[in-house]
């Protein structure tokens, strides 16, 4: 069923004491989505933590992108071509621009672009990550990094060639279109070592 305004409540007080939100995966109801993230915008206005903002709760940010305004560029999408459409534009720059966030488009080459002008690109990864949920671990990877206090593009950036350098270490060892979602977090520790080097 829909989630009542108190329930939305309960989620942004929860989100109050975060350094970063993640919302979207799992979202089924679009419908949900909207009060919950309007409840978390206003709620993260009066925090330096960071929204990011993925899946279902994507087409409610399309609706709504005066809410993803609200943090002041404190907020990540992470779309892929098809949600992009959702948000009602068609390139990552101009999300960036319309949303006032930094932007990662994932698809065979991931796009970021941040509201400013900036945009980079990741050419890491396989069609292997094209596996479902494999896009929830890409945003998961994102907000983790800004937990540790990473800024939104640094982030971004660093999540992209993360999920599409594990999806190449896996497909290393498995066949290409054989792997789960799940499998690529085993691989982080050792991706963020190569990386890093």
């Amino acid at each position: 069923g829909a989630i009542g305004p108190d329930a939305a409540d309960s989620v942004a007080e929860l989100a109050g004491r975060a350094n970063a939100v993640l919302v979207g995966p799992g979202m089924l109801d679009v419908g949900a989505a909207e009060p919950i993230l309007d409840a978390l915008t206003l709620c993260l206005m009066t925090t330096k933590a960071v929204l990011v903002v993925d899946a279902g709760a994507l087409p409610a940010a399309g609706r709504h992108p005066d809410w993803i305004r609200r943090l002041g560029g404190r907020a990540l999408l992470v779309p892929n071509p098809d949600e992009l459409e959702v948000l009602g534009v068609g390139t990552a720059l101009s999300a960036a621009e319309r949303y006032d966030a930094v932007v990662a488009e994932r698809g065979p080459t991931t796009e970021i672009a941040a509201p400013a002008g900036g945009r980079w690109l990741d050419h890491h990864g396989n069609v292997g990550l094209a596996t479902s949920g494999s896009g929830d671990v890409a945003a998961g990877i994102a907000a983790g990094l800004v937990t540790r206090g990473v800024d939104p593009v640094t982030a971004a950036i660093w999540a992209a060639a993360l999920h599409g350098r594990a999806g190449e270490r896996l497909a290393e060892r498995v066949a290409p279109l054989g792997f789960l979602a799940r499998e690529l977090l085993d691989e982080l520790p050792a991706t963020l070592r190569e990386l890093a080097e």
